[in-house]
């Protein structure tokens, strides 16, 4: 797979003369290619709204109303990367926390037991003091005293640590690429390899992990082309969930005077996202919903189907600052998983709170309720 992905990225980008129409009949011909993808993530006004519109009633069509609610709980914010978008980079001199392994579990099965979540993502920066004992033992404790899916987002860290994580329990992984624009991948997480960390993705693939990956929106010196291959390049990883967000600049980094991501763009990504990847899991990633106003409301209209809850500890939250002023870091857990499912419910949608097996039928765990 990631050898699929490296060559197509070397193909040339083109422009586009496709009007809105035909560039929406190829897309949803299965055409796909650049050229259409550009038109339809340029699109304004009444052919936003349409792209929008249309996405929504694929995904009605495609999974339902059921939307999840899921949550991630941000256990460290250690980071070895210097990634020039991220508020906890290596030099970034922001409030550092880890917490205790007992404090994970016991928080994590908290969150299964009193609020209901069957999936959670346990996030971190790439922190090697967790090491594969020690990541391991959090995962079989969790699963011991609660039933739940367990996804990891800890970064690029060895193959035989993710493997050791499968055996004791863990069932997916939380693993974006950010960009598949090589050159500026490798400006903006200096140190790092794209190729490195699509292989990476292969090997989770083949592993039968749970794959949630994408890219973030509006990057600094990503044109649309480039974001156009984001979307082609995210089609030969064939996740099961996708992640995107716009970017939000940092004071904390050396972007924190680019502009963020316009609302636009970001729903047309996700509208077109959802046209493409009918079947998909597609959260309100966090950063719409800190970036826009209506965020949460605009991305479940134009094809999202899940929400991404934040159930740190309040005490470590806002020290988690990969951009600022993150929505719900300092409310209360309660209250924000609350608002989360009563919120769903106001605009028509079922809540579900688990991971659905119409994804990965044979998976042995929490169905959606």
């Amino acid at each position: 797979m990631a050898e699929s992905v490296i060559t197509y990225l070397k193909q040339k980008p083109s422009p586009t003369s496709m009007n809105f129409q035909q560039a929406l009949d190829e897309v949803l011909q299965r055409n796909l290619s650049q050229e259409p993808i550009v038109r339809l993530l340029g699109a304004e006004g009444k052919e936003s709204a349409a792209l929008r519109r249309l996405a929504d009633e694929e995904r009605e069509k495609a999974v339902g109303k059921s939307t999840c609610v899921h949550a991630v709980l941000e256990f460290s914010n250690f980071c070895r990367n210097d990634c020039l978008y991220c508020g906890i980079r290596r030099s970034s001199q922001v409030k550092r926390y880890r917490m205790p392994k007992e404090e994970i579990v016991q928080h994590a099965v908290w969150a299964v037991k009193e609020l209901g979540y069957r999936m959670i993502v346990l996030q971190s920066g790439e922190d090697l003091s967790y090491d594969a004992e020690t990541l391991c033992d959090i995962a079989r404790e969790i699963l011991r005293q609660c039933r739940a899916i367990l996804f990891f987002s800890i970064g690029q860290r060895d193959f035989s640590l993710y493997e050791s994580l499968k055996k004791a329990g863990a069932a997916g992984v939380l693993y974006r690429f950010e960009t598949s624009d090589r050159a500026l991948f490798e400006r903006l997480r200096p140190a790092t390899s794209l190729d490195a960390r699509l292989e990476h993705l292969s090997f989770l693939k083949r592993m039968r992990y749970l794959i949630a990956t994408g890219f973030m929106i509006g990057l600094p010196g990503q044109d649309m082309p480039a974001l156009a291959r984001d979307i082609l390049a995210l089609g030969k990883i064939a996740p099961e969930m996708i992640s995107v967000g716009p970017f939000i600049p940092s004071p904390l980094t050396p972007l924190s005077k680019h502009k963020p991501c316009g609302m636009t763009l970001s729903l047309n990504t996700i509208a077109v996202l959802r046209l493409i990847h009918t079947r998909s899991r597609i959260p309100v990633t966090t950063a719409f919903e800190t970036l826009y106003p209506q965020g949460r409301r605009e991305a479940l209209l134009s094809g999202s189907n899940s929400l991404m809850v934040n159930i740190t500890p309040r005490q470590y939250s806002a020290s988690y600052a990969i951009y600022p002023g993150r929505f719900g870091s300092e409310e209360e857990i309660e209250k924000l998983t609350r608002e989360a499912v009563e919120f769903v419910k106001s605009m028509g949608r079922s809540v579900c709170r688990g991971y659905a097996r119409d994804l990965r039928p044979n998976l042995s765990a929490p169905a959606c309720a």
